[in-house]
């Protein structure tokens, strides 16, 4: 077996490629096992945020719905760790975890990253988060990334129609 998990049959053969599943991982404080949470929230790359629903809602309004709705019950339909349900989503865990840190109490996340930047953004705009989609481009508009790379930063702002910019 190779380092990546495939696992190849010889050049004699047809070419067998299966897969190893992928490793659960947990974030960092303060969304790791000591957190005080009935959710957790699974990035595409496999990290595990233990959240809070009422932190979720207050900052979502997609999440504040979704949290409205019934739940199945059926185990089979339901996934959980701990006891706490996960939910998968798309994003990666940094732009994530930048994310749930702005629907935190405490000070705004230091992003210096012009795409984790952008996709605070689109996940902010995805999920309904408009207090955070604010924060976001209030940070680009005041960021060195302004001069640094400004075509990308037009073509961004035009796509989220941020005529401020």
């Amino acid at each position: 077996m190779d380092p990546t998990g495939i696992v190849r049959s010889n050049s004699d053969s047809q070419s067998l490629v299966t897969a190893t599943p992928k490793l659960r991982r947990v974030a960092n404080s303060p969304f790791d096992l000591t957190a005080v949470a009935d959710v957790i929230l699974r990035s595409s790359d496999n990290v595990d945020f233990y959240v809070m629903k009422a932190f979720l809602a207050y900052s979502s309004r997609f999440f504040s719905t979704m949290f409205t709705l019934p739940q199945s019950n059926n185990p089979d339909e339901k996934e959980t760790q701990d006891g706490i349900d996960i939910f998968r989503l798309d994003e990666r865990n940094q732009p994530l975890r930048y994310t749930l840190l702005f629907c935190y109490p405490g000070p705004s996340p230091i992003i210096d990253d012009i795409y984790n930047l952008m996709a605070v953004a689109q996940i902010a705009e995805k999920y309904e988060m408009g207090g955070i989609e604010e924060q976001a481009r209030d940070i680009i508009k005041l960021s060195a990334f302004m001069k640094e790379d400004f075509l990308r930063i037009f073509a961004f702002a035009f796509r989220f129609g941020w005529k401020d910019i």
